[in-house]
């Protein structure tokens, strides 16, 4: 039984101008083919075909040139997939940001430029520790200096 509801009720010339839209090929690509042989042959290795074997076997199973409207379906959630999890991976960047950048205006606050030259030896002591703090604790995905 199809699914029914989103892509599903939407015709073929439907997807096709958003798959254009988002800059999906409406032209089965060799990953495509490849995704499709290994559905519809499960347990045989594909990834080595090219040219004329990818052509007997796109043949031989019956493998349009253009996507039909499962396919264009699956490159539409794949690509959607894609897009959610860079935008998450683009959220968690920021937020460590966010974060380093709290504590280095933390660390910051605590400076007071010394009054004097005797005190200078403590002055530095504080920049010290704080860059010894910052760097101790990492963000994922940010790299210390």
């Amino acid at each position: 039984m199809q699914p029914s509801g989103g892509l599903h009720d939407l015709t073929v010339k439907e997807l096709q101008e958003m798959a254009k839209s988002k800059g999906i090929s409406l032209n089965m690509t060799k990953q495509d083919v490849i995704e499709l042989l290994d559905q519809i042959e499960p347990g045989v290795d594909h990834g080595g075909l090219s040219g004329d074997s990818l052509i007997a076997a796109k043949q031989k199973l019956g493998v349009g040139v253009l996507k039909n409207k499962q396919e264009l379906i699956h490159a539409l959630e794949k690509a959607a997939g894609q897009e959610l999890a860079e935008k998450a991976k683009q959220e968690a960047a920021s937020a460590a940001l966010q974060k380093t950048k709290a504590l280095i205006e933390e660390q910051v606050g605590k400076f007071v430029l010394p009054a004097g030259p005797e005190q200078f030896a403590a002055f530095m002591a504080a920049v010290y520790n704080a860059e010894a703090t910052a760097q101790s604790r990492p963000e994922p995905g940010l790299r210390t200096v």
